[in-house]
C-alpha cells in the first residue's frame, strides 16, 4: 500500500488532478505540470503529451514546504458543456465556444464540469467579486 492518495489529499488535491508548483513568492517554479497517480508524482514538459515519473524531490520539497501545489484550472474543450453560477442565485450550462462570456468565466474561475461544483465553488467566487465591487 502506498500513501499517494492520502499527501495528494493533504495538498488539496485528488488524484490526476493536475498542478504546477509554486515558490515562496508565487512564481512558478518551472513550466512542468504534475499530478499524483497511485504509482507516484509524475510530471509532463510543456513540449511533451507523455508522463513521466518524477523524482523523490518533488515529494521532499513540498513536505518542507519549500514549493506549493497549486491545481490547474479546468478548461473546457471547444464544443463541450460546461457549467456556472450566475447571479440569479443559480447555475446554469453552455457549451464552451470561446466567447467573451466564455472566456471572462474562465478567467475568474466560474467555469465547472458539474452543476454541483457551480453550485458551491461558483457561488463563493460571485459573491467575492460582488464583495469587492461594493467594497471599491
Amino acid at each position: 500500500m502506498n500513501y499517494y492518495k492520502q499527501f495528494a489529499e493533504m495538498l488539496g488535491l485528488e488524484l490526476e488532478q493536475e498542478f504546477v508548483l509554486l515558490d515562496d513568492d508565487g512564481n512558478r517554479k518551472n513550466k512542468y505540470t504534475y499530478k499524483f497517480t497511485e504509482d507516484g508524482v509524475l510530471y509532463k514538459p510543456p513540449t511533451f503529451t507523455n508522463w513521466s515519473i518524477n523524482s523523490l524531490a518533488t515529494i521532499g520539497n513540498l513536505l518542507n514546504g519549500d514549493v506549493k501545489a497549486v491545481p490547474k484550472p479546468w478548461k473546457p474543450k471547444y464544443g463541450k458543456a460546461y457549467w456556472y453560477y450566475i447571479d440569479a442565485k443559480r447555475v446554469d450550462w453552455s457549451y464552451w465556444n470561446s466567447t467573451v462570456l466564455d472566456l471572462l468565466n474562465w478567467k475568474i474561475g466560474n467555469c465547472f464540469q458539474t452543476e454541483e461544483e457551480a453550485e458551491t465553488k461558483g457561488k463563493e467566487i460571485v459573491e467575492q467579486l460582488k464583495k469587492e465591487y461594493e467594497e471599491a
